[in-house]
């Protein structure tokens, strides 16, 4: 005997299970959405991190390697959580002037700070010449070896 039945439309059973499925789908892509996005968000402050990390070593890279010579000791100072040296700057136009930089952390900010000014001329404004230059320094010890010949 074949059964059929006298209506075309879907039970109520029928309708709870589809939508019971489709909840259970919907549910699992908007989890996996929400993970994909929060590990691209950190991908990205990882990214941005790593940028200011390289730019930042870049400049000290910069400033180090125009350092001067020591002459009697009196080029590169050390004072609590700062490193202070004098380097030699070019202009432009090929002029040449001494620049003193001055590396200081504040462990409470957790910041790296570079101050730049002229030398002799400015070196008693330094003080006021601070600007944040790295974030998230918890510290930072400087130490200089000099080698005798």
């Amino acid at each position: 005997m074949n059964r059929t039945r006298p209506y075309k439309y879907f039970t109520l059973l029928e309708l709870l299970i589809a939508v019971l499925i489709l909840v259970i789908v919907s549910t699992v892509i908007v989890g996996v959405f929400r993970e994909t996005l929060k590990n691209y968000k950190k991908g990205m402050s990882y990214s941005e991190i790593s940028d200011s990390l390289a730019g930042s070593f870049m400049v000290m890279e910069s400033d180090l390697s125009r350092i001067l010579p020591l002459i009697d000791k009196k080029n590169v100072y050390f004072k609590d959580k700062s490193f202070s040296f004098i380097t030699i700057k070019e202009s432009e136009d090929k002029k040449s002037s001494l620049m003193l930089i001055r590396y200081k952390v504040d462990e409470q900010k957790k910041k790296l700070y570079r101050a730049a000014v002229e030398y002799p001329d400015d070196t008693q404004n330094i003080d006021g010449k601070d600007i944040a230059f790295l974030d998230g320094v918890l510290s930072m010890d400087f130490s200089y070896t000099h080698q005798k010949d």
